[in-house]
């Protein structure tokens, strides 16, 4: 019997806990493709200055 009471206690935990976690999780996934792009750009940016770059020392060669 007093098991049964220290199984609830540890399943009856503090609601806001799982809403912090839920919200976390939505911004994760609202925010994450933003994220992505942003750096996928970034990163395309540097390939085009480095692609730039190189043209330019063949150029001159």
């Amino acid at each position: 019997m007093g098991t049964s009471g220290a199984t609830n206690e540890t399943t009856r935990q503090p609601s806001s806990a799982t809403i912090v976690h839920s919200f976390f999780i939505l911004i994760i996934a609202y925010v994450y493709p933003y994220l992505l792009c942003a750096s996928y750009t970034i990163c395309c940016k540097r390939y085009i200055y480095l692609f730039l770059l190189i043209k330019d020392l063949i150029t001159q060669v």
